[in-house]
């Protein structure tokens, strides 16, 4: 048969090694994806426990949008229907509106500072990896075709659309 066996994954890998001379890219979608699997998992834990302790009252269907909308990011980012670079770039923004989200709460919750330097410091990896993986730093005249940057807010970020 004509058609490519292979799976998307691998074709995933393999594009991503053509373009950026390694697999990097593939490995940080699967480490998005199995994160928000993993968080999932500690989540329905919880739950389970507190249900069976009839220490469930009134936040049921908060917890369990909170468990809908996770998976319905992870179905999201692995649509196989997207081109690859897509993918990547639904798993790039979805992580880092996760951490901006993340670090909002915690700094009203008044985390330490501490844990809002490493935040930070996450923050600024990740848009330094999304820079050189989709030049979001345009061509060196200030052009930024398909990038829409809203300076160091990354859930205002936009990538080819995405």
């Amino acid at each position: 048969s004509d058609v490519d066996q292979t799976p998307k994954w691998e074709q995933d890998r393999v594009e991503f090694v053509n373009q950026l001379e390694n697999d990097e890219v593939h490995r940080w979608i699967h480490a998005i994806c199995a994160q928000a699997i993993c968080e999932v998992a500690y989540q329905l834990r919880s739950l389970s426990t507190l249900i069976s302790q009839r220490e469930m009252r009134a936040s049921l269907e908060v917890l369990a949008r909170a468990i809908f909308e996770r998976m319905g990011q992870v179905n999201w980012i692995l649509d196989d229907k997207i081109p690859s670079r897509t993918r990547a770039i639904r798993a790039s923004l979805a992580y880092t509106v996760s951490l901006y989200h993340y670090r909002a709460t915690l700094a009203l919750m008044g985390s330490s500072p501490d844990l809002k330097s490493a935040l930070r410091a996450e923050r600024m990896r990740v848009k330094t990896q999304l820079n050189s993986w989709f030049d979001i730093g345009g061509d060196g005249n200030g052009e930024r075709p398909n990038v829409f940057v809203d300076g160091d807010d990354l859930a205002a970020w936009s990538i080819d659309g995405v």
